[in-house]
């Protein structure tokens, strides 16, 4: 093998962590580039991750998924993601940090279960670290609907 076959050590760590992913998931070691593209890993990951959550926190991430997520990483190789990657796009939603937030953790699945897989290298998530946006807290008042059924309950005990 000459100089011009040679792969540089990054890349074929990454090709051999996705190898051993392949393996362990399903004994066939070829993983097609289609495969580790983000939507699909996404697929997989909330397929083998419903159970950790409730059908309607399932319904929700989805949407996060599908609206904050997807169009930015979609048709991205989930091993290229890196952390800037993940810092821009955070920046990117500065407008909606309530979504943000929601989203950010997602994303974290998402990267975190693709090294489980294989399709990243153990130990690469870059969404360690992200720090989510302050939220002030908020002041919420009963609404006279609310108030009615609270004096019923009070009266009741």
């Amino acid at each position: 093998m000459g100089d011009a076959d040679a792969v540089p050590l990054d890349e074929a760590r990454r090709r051999a962590a996705s190898l051993l992913g392949a393996i362990r998931r399903d004994g066939d070691a070829y993983v097609s580039p289609d495969e580790t593209v983000f939507e699909t890993v996404a697929d997989e990951v909330f397929r083998n991750y419903r159970r950790h959550w409730k059908p309607r926190t399932l319904m929700v991430n989805r949407g996060y998924l599908r609206n904050q997520i997807l169009p930015w990483f979609r048709g991205r190789n989930v091993a290229d993601i890196t952390r800037a990657d993940v810092q821009r796009w955070f920046a990117s939603l500065h407008a909606t940090p309530g979504a943000t937030n929601r989203s950010a953790p997602i994303l974290s699945v998402i990267l975190r279960e693709a090294e489980v897989y294989g399709y990243r290298p153990q130990g690469t998530s870059p969404c360690v670290g992200i720090r989510r946006y302050r939220r002030k807290g908020r002041e919420r008042f009963l609404s006279g609907a609310e108030i009615r059924r609270l004096a019923l309950t009070l009266e009741r005990h």
